[in-house]
């Protein structure tokens, strides 16, 4: 285990997830059995195809405050929510150099009224 990211809370607010950072070696991901309540699908994607700029979006949520958050799309899967949240973080750590994306809330223009 290399490490954690920070906790991270669930879509409703009632649980914390915290993603733990290994090296678990070579993986068949044909032969994982995962849960089919909390993973839609398996799938690998390189780093540089994540780190590649064209590859990020962003979508901008106004509720709450306002929050940004990153999607990953132009490949085979789009990753978005907390799976990019997720990827979005541990790029910053595994490929500083590579990926320098940060995530930032534009204020939407005022109306003005006449």
């Amino acid at each position: 285990m290399w490490g954690q990211l920070s906790p991270l809370p669930s879509r409703d607010g009632k649980m914390a997830i915290t993603p733990i950072i290994c090296n678990i070696g070579s993986v068949d991901i044909h032969s994982l059995v995962p849960n089919k309540d909390e993973v839609e699908q398996v799938f690998t994607e390189k780093l540089d195809t994540l780190c590649d700029s064209a590859r990020l979006g962003f979508t901008q949520y106004r509720s709450a405050g306002g929050y940004t958050l990153p999607v990953f799309h132009g490949m085979n899967h789009r990753i978005w929510g907390l799976t990019a949240i997720i990827t979005h973080q541990l790029l910053g750590i595994l490929a500083p150099t590579h990926y320098r994306h940060k995530l930032k809330f534009i204020l939407p223009l005022l109306k003005v009224r006449r």
